[in-house]
């Protein structure tokens, strides 16, 4: 009996459900975290504002790192949604959810409908996509961009036409203008699976033969359709802004973090192996049996697939491996395609069971589950690193629920075993979900406010409420010592003058000038300013009369004024 439409959809609408749950919820809940989300969150916000949407701006000075779609989509969403955490990790949220519906469609279109359903799960649940698809930065949308590039050209590779072939110039054309370079990765797979496909096609009866002179016809489409796509913001950008811009995107923002780690993110070559085992635990111990021919009956269109995600992988991994600079997130655009290897690899094993990968399963599990459970004697010292003494309690639960997870899915593991396929498999989801639970609940909120970012944000969201306090104008009262600006400059919605180290005495005499000519609080008669610098540099500042109004981990917030004059008790 044929299934109804309704049966059909359900589980696709379930799982879009999920993913929602996962990626929508309490999105706003904790402050922009690292360096990275807050940059972005201003450029996007500073966009918004000035009605400029074409050179980026952090802090009012240009910002020249990355180029500007995932601004434009932020920036849109700022002005949407007002300027909050939710509004710049909006556009992330939503490519993540559909990311994972994208993997679906392709592994039901391809494997079959619980092979798309298996490998969406598998996508949406992976500790990965869960952290960097809630982010405000452009890991997850180029993850999305890569999916759609390679589905146009898994088309246009079977059948040839210039419609797939200008898709996947399109596709690849918002690559580049969401992150530069790495949006040419569809191209380096594409072009290695090509290879492939010219050098093992004796072997290989089904793969269609494609007149050489219209593929080459349809890929000069392609190559104009991307031109006309990327070209036209990187030539305005060039003259308005000439080399200074030129130098900055190309030489510094690629050549460098090629050639060396840039701002510490460094690490071996095979860094990203460790990354990916606990990212994407427990779905990654069936990748390897994934990557193998599923029978001698598979169809071409399973086969290309196959192939197609073996290079893609490969091709990720290997190019984010060799360059010199490394993030957690270069590698998420290889997760679409190691879900589809694990969709197609769970559908397999539970139609013809084995043992192997559930005890590869039970061993990973039961690793994870013993390393988190040495977590809660380090709490107490961790803690204390980025500030967070106060949260012990709640930090060591949240641990304690991730090691129960790992065990859960352990015992789901055990269940296959026991040939109870179904139960076992969605005991190992649940685990997984409440991994993903803890980590997303009752750590990352926790410590987010005392990491990089989030410790700034904290502050600056104290000197606003000041700000608004005690002055209508909330413009030039805020001096920044040795503070990135980014994050206090989004919370306090306009740019803030910000001096290092090297600029100590300048700081002070900047500081002594506001002072002197600044506007009054009311009914008060004098001058403030409101100071966030480390808070072992406090007693640079001990020639005026100072408070200390608010600390977030190494950071503090300072009221100063003229020696000898104190606020008025309200």
């Amino acid at each position: 009996m044929a299934d109804t439409p309704t049966q059909r959809v359900l589980p696709f609408l379930l799982l879009f459900v999920l993913s929602a749950a996962i990626f929508l919820g309490g999105l706003g809940r904790f402050p922009l975290l690292g360096r990275d989300e807050s940059l972005y969150a201003e450029a996007a916000r500073e966009m918004a504002a000035s009605g400029d949407w074409v050179t980026p701006r952090v802090n009012g000075g240009p910002f020249f790192e990355k180029p500007p779609l995932y601004y434009w989509m932020a920036g849109a969403s700022v002005k949407a949604f007002g300027v909050s955490p939710f509004a710049v990790r909006l556009p992330a949220a939503l490519a993540a959810i559909l990311t994972v519906l994208l993997t679906a469609a392709i592994g039901a279109r391809v494997w079959g409908r619980r092979a798309g359903l298996l490998a969406g799960l598998a996508l949406a649940t992976c500790l990965q996509m869960g952290i960097i698809g809630r982010m405000g930065i452009m890991d997850v949308p180029l993850a999305l961009l890569v999916t759609l590039a390679l589905l146009a050209y898994a088309r246009w590779a079977s059948t040839g036409g210039f419609l797939p072939a200008a898709a996947f110039g399109a596709c690849v054309g918002l690559g580049v203008l969401l992150k530069g370079g790495a949006g040419l990765l569809p191209v380096a797979v594409a072009a290695v699976d090509e290879y492939w496909r010219r050098v093992f096609r004796p072997t290989v009866s089904a793969e269609p033969e494609r007149p050489a002179l219209r593929t080459l016809v349809e890929a000069v489409c392609a190559l104009a359709v991307c031109a006309a796509v990327a070209a036209p913001w990187f030539l305005v950008m060039n003259a308005r802004h000439g080399e200074v811009f030129g130098g900055t995107l190309l030489v510094h923002e690629h050549l460098q973090r090629i050639l060396r780690p840039m701002q510490g993110h460094g690490g071996p070559f095979w860094v990203y192996l460790p990354v990916i085992f606990l990212g994407f635990f427990p779905w990654v111990v069936f990748v390897p049996g994934g990557m193998g021919r599923g029978s001698d009956e598979e169809s071409a269109a399973k086969f290309r697939w196959r192939r197609l995600c073996v290079i893609w992988v490969a091709v990720v991994l290997v190019g984010f491996s060799g360059i010199s600079t490394k993030l957690p997130g270069y590698v998420t655009p290889l997760h679409p395609a190691m879900a589809l290897l694990v969709g197609a690899e769970l559908d397999r094993r539970l139609s013809k069971p084995g043992w192997a990968p559930w005890v590869s399963v039970i061993i990973g599990g039961l690793g994870l589950a013993a390393l988190t459970a040495l977590l809660p004697g380090r709490v107490r010292p961790l803690a204390a690193t980025v500030g967070a003494e106060g949260a012990v309690a709640q930090l060591a639960a949240g641990v304690m629920v991730w090691m129960a997870a790992y065990l859960l899915v352990v015992l789901g593991a055990l269940i296959v075993l026991a040939r109870a396929e179904v139960g076992g498999l969605s005991m190992i989801a649940v685990g997984q979900l409440a991994a993903l639970g803890a980590v997303l609940i009752g750590i990352l909120p926790i410590v987010s406010p005392h990491l990089e970012g989030g410790r700034e944000y904290r502050v600056a969201q104290e000197a606003r409420i000041l700000e608004h306090a005690r002055r209508q104008d909330t413009s030039g009262i805020t001096l920044l010592y040795d503070t990135r600006p980014e994050a206090v400059a989004f919370v306090l919605q306009h740019p803030v003058p910000v001096f290092d180290r090297d600029h100590q005495a300048e700081m002070l005499a900047e500081l002594r000038a506001r002072l002197r000519s600044g506007s009054s609080p009311p009914a008060a008669g004098q001058a403030s300013a409101l100071v966030i610098a480390p808070a072992k540099d406090q007693a640079l500042f001990e020639e005026f009369a100072v408070d200390e109004l608010a600390s977030v981990g190494d950071r503090m917030l300072l009221d100063v004024r003229p020696a000898g004059q104190a606020w008025p008790v309200q």
